[in-house]
């Protein structure tokens, strides 16, 4: 039974490989002679056959362009700054 769950496991670990345990144990469930499968024993397996998977990329957004609200133009853009306290700015997020 090990050899069997190692090689399903190992299969369905190099089809999917950003799966991890949870995932897996999920997989092998579906096909009916891993139908009682702990996902301990799936972590146990991958730990002993080496699969580790792949981590995902997470997307990081640091910008909502497509808001509703006013956008205010740079006022200072433009201007020339020849005297200390002349321009304060803020940003306000």
């Amino acid at each position: 039974m090990q050899l069997a769950v190692e090689a399903s496991q190992t299969l369905l670990a190099g089809q999917k490989p950003t799966y991890g345990d949870r995932r897996l144990t999920d997989e092998l469930r579906k096909q009916k002679r891993f139908s009682d499968i702990n996902t301990k024993r799936v972590r146990r397996v991958m730990k002993l056959a080496g699969i580790k998977p792949k981590k995902r990329r997470k997307m990081i957004f640091t910008t909502q362009s497509e808001h509703g609200f006013q956008r205010y133009p740079n006022l200072v853009k433009g201007l020339e700054i020849v005297r200390p306290n002349q321009v304060w700015v803020c940003d306000l997020t």
